[in-house]
């Protein structure tokens, strides 16, 4: 299957974990927003709404979400005789990279996309929206890579849907890439798939060439490399974002990796 290119990262801006709209003076025209330009994504959690574009009116049930490009000829809005109410949460992405990533993604599968809560992708979008509301996601790297792996997850999703397959080792790698950060280890993201370590290993490497442990070391490497580079974290606070045990096999496996420490990586 053809996979997205590897585009610069999002940055999220604001987000809101849960709303809920009864009146029909609900209604947002995206072409009234001011000229800054961002992305909206706005995912259904209850009843409905309605997304209109390009003179086309598309619902949006529970278990899917619209993207919206402002500004543009497009608006969103809440119908009563459709459902009683329409419970959503939603978040915003500034500035060019988003409006390239959420456009190439919207082109490729459509305006309103299927994204239950409880998928995967879901509740890569879930934890994001909780971050940015929160405030827990505070680092603006950090909330820029939480935001690229939401990307990557609804990408891979919506791929697979639209295939009709299974396909395990990609449910793998979509895992690694949303977890990475996490101190999980393959075997309990095996776990998750349903598959035993041994086996999902063999099929990852005749897929991806290598095996989903050094896919894993890889992603927490180049997030170390690029907070050790943009951030002034400690080395213990990067070991604890880039899914280490801690400090010491943080400094140990940076070292084998790179030939250097990352304090020494990170000297001008």
């Amino acid at each position: 299957m053809k996979r997205p290119f590897d585009p610069p990262q999002a940055q999220p801006s604001s987000a809101v974990k849960w709303e809920k709209r009864k009146s029909d003076s609900y209604h947002w025209d995206n072409s009234r927003r001011g000229k800054n330009r961002y992305v909206i994504v706005q995912q259904t959690l209850e009843g409905c709404g309605r997304f209109r574009l390009r003179g086309r009116e598309f619902p949006v049930p529970a278990g899917s979400a619209l993207i919206a490009l402002v500004p543009e000829k497009s608006a969103y809005y809440f119908c009563a005789k459709d459902a009683p109410e329409w419970v959503f949460r939603w978040i915003d992405f500034d500035g060019e990279s988003a409006m390239q990533l959420w456009g190439t993604l919207r082109e490729r599968f459509g305006p309103v996309i299927a994204l239950p809560a409880d998928s995967t992708a879901g509740r890569s979008l879930g934890r994001l929206i909780e971050g940015v509301a929160d405030r827990s996601l505070s680092d603006l790297q950090v909330q820029a890579e939480a935001a690229h792996s939401t990307f990557l997850s609804c990408w891979f999703q919506l791929e697979s849907l639209e295939a009709g397959i299974s396909n395990p080792a990609g449910n793998l790698r979509e895992l690694i890439r949303e977890k990475y950060w996490q101190t999980v280890n393959i075997k309990q993201l095996c776990a998750e798939v349903g598959q035993s370590r041994e086996h999902l290993s063999r099929m990852f490497k005749r897929v991806y060439g290598m095996e989903p442990a050094a896919h894993l070391r890889q992603l927490r490497l180049a997030a170390a490399e690029r907070l050790l580079l943009r951030s002034n974290l400690s080395i213990r606070e990067i070991a604890s974002r880039t899914g280490h045990a801690g400090a010491t096999q943080f400094t140990r496996s940076f070292l084998m990796a790179t030939g250097k420490t990352p304090r020494a990586f990170r000297k001008p």
